[in-house]
């Protein structure tokens, strides 16, 4: 399930929509498509440029008119390369498993601070571009105000792949499935190299913060452990992950719940528009109890589930919330969003 900026659902509207349309030359037949279909628009009317495109470009100059791509053209093309990016690079939960691995081999404080923030600097990318794909950070770039406007001005001035995406028809794989292949391979993309480049950025990008985000936290557990919630019995820190009885299943969990627009890959809830002002608090818990109820979890006490829910997901769940999701007569509403979560297969981790 893809996103759109109001957590609706994303259902395209141009994928395919000009598959007998050909863009090989720029004429009236072409404009009349374009803005017919709403992908361009006038952008100005009196230019004053007496020259017409010889190639499909945005902005298109003809007949001293400027055509620019629509907006909401320029946004379903965004969302679905953000989501095929973060969906196929689900692999970086490993490397962050590596971290933490290591972590655990040194035994000082001051010794694990010292690797987290190697690793911090490390993993922070040279590019002056990530400034505008951070939002945390201050961007000094005179040109674009974030990164979405940078993707839009190379999706507009080197638009080779959307006029492929308005041209294909993919019945078998879908338009998901054609943008996951287009982009891996480049050969596809070979004479839009800015393109390319902006793919292998966003790549870069997205892992960067992904694993950047989790070293922070690990900073953060470390240098305030007071603000964690802790098994009272051994002070172990309990995690969504340390109450799977099976440790593959997590991460299968993990990457399905990402993949339907429930978290985020920086593990953050996406919390629908409809329940913001009433209603987070079981939706949240509502994936809790599913894990619980499709038998993913160790016998555990709600208390657990509780602090478990907290730790890995930086929220403020209290057992009175829990209490009252398991006493709600909603909680199938709540439970619909994580419905496709299957029965646990009951699994035994070899220590191999």
């Amino acid at each position: 399930m893809i996103l759109n900026d109001s957590n609706e659902e994303l259902v395209p509207k141009f994928f395919g929509i000009l598959e007998e349309v050909s863009f090989d030359t720029v004429d009236e037949t072409l404009i009349g498509v374009l803005l017919k279909k709403e992908i361009i628009f006038i952008s100005n009317l009196n230019s004053g440029f007496s020259f017409n495109s010889e190639e499909f470009e945005v902005p298109l100059y003809f007949n001293g008119v400027i055509y620019s791509f629509n907006d909401e053209f320029l946004e379903e093309v965004y969302l679905c390369l953000s989501f095929c990016i973060n969906y196929d690079a689900l692999g970086i939960q490993v490397d962050r498993e590596k971290l933490i691995y290591r972590l655990d081999g040194f035994i000082g404080k001051d010794e694990k601070l010292k690797y987290l923030k190697q690793e911090h600097q490390k993993q922070f990318p040279e590019s002056d571009l990530y400034s505008l794909y951070d939002d945390n950070l201050v961007s000094r770039n005179q040109e674009f105000t974030n990164w979405k406007d940078l993707v839009y001005d190379v999706i507009g001035s080197y638009p080779l792949f959307a006029q492929m995406y308005l041209n294909e028809n993919a019945p078998k794989i879908g338009f998901f499935g054609w943008i996951r292949s287009t982009l891996s391979d480049n050969k596809n993309l070979e004479n839009d190299f800015l393109f390319s480049d902006l793919i292998d950025l966003w790549r870069e990008f997205m892992e960067s913060s992904y694993m950047l985000f989790h070293i922070k936290l690990e900073i953060e557990k470390i240098e305030n452990p007071i603000c964690l919630n802790k098994n009272k019995k051994n002070g172990s820190i309990i995690t969504t992950q340390s109450l799977f009885i099976n440790n593959s299943q997590y991460f299968t969990i993990i990457s399905d719940l990402i993949l339907k627009g429930v978290i985020t890959e920086k593990m953050e809830f996406i919390i629908p528009v409809k329940y913001e002002k009433r209603g987070a608090q079981f939706f949240i818990c509502a994936l809790m109890f599913q894990l619980d109820n499709k038998g993913y979890l160790k016998f555990c006490n709600d208390v657990d589930k509780v602090q478990a829910l907290n730790n890995t997901f930086n929220v403020n769940i209290s057992k009175q919330n829990y209490n009252a999701f398991l006493n709600s007569t909603n909680q199938d509403v709540y439970l619909s969003y994580t419905s496709f979560i299957d029965k646990a297969t009951n699994m035994v981790d070899f220590p191999f």
